[in-house]
């Protein structure tokens, strides 16, 4: 009886330990294809700054963004008076989070989003 009790712990062990992928360093054929979602590969347009890639609104950048993209909205001209809409991808980034201010003005939604892989940060909304 006493070693049946020892021979089970025993052998769930082994079953376990058989069970743990060990990589060989090499990625499978599925790793190699699938592009990982925490490379920032897009652009970055700028909101109530100045010089290329500028918007006065929010919406604006939004709008002219493409997946993979960073919309960054200085404090400056906060508070932004919009609705936003967000059908993609794309992080939408504030400078402060206590001075970068999204007002939807009672009006529906400040921001909504429809889209998947959506980063809002650093906004007072």
């Amino acid at each position: 009886m006493y070693g049946k009790k020892i021979a089970l712990p025993v052998v769930v062990g082994l079953v376990l330990s058989a069970a743990i992928a060990i990589p060989n360093g090499n990625p499978s054929s599925s790793e190699l294809e699938t592009p990982s979602r925490d490379m920032n590969l897009g652009t970055t347009l700028y909101v109530g700054g100045s010089g290329p890639n500028n918007y006065t609104k929010i919406q604006d950048a939004v709008d002219n963004a493409s997946d993979g993209d960073t919309v960054f909205v200085y404090d400056d001209s906060s508070p932004y008076y919009e609705n936003i809409e967000i059908h993609k991808s794309i992080n939408l980034i504030g400078e402060n989070r206590n001075n970068t201010i999204i007002d939807g003005g009672e009006h529906g939604n400040a921001v909504n989003v429809t889209a998947d892989w959506v980063n809002i940060s650093m906004f007072a909304i």
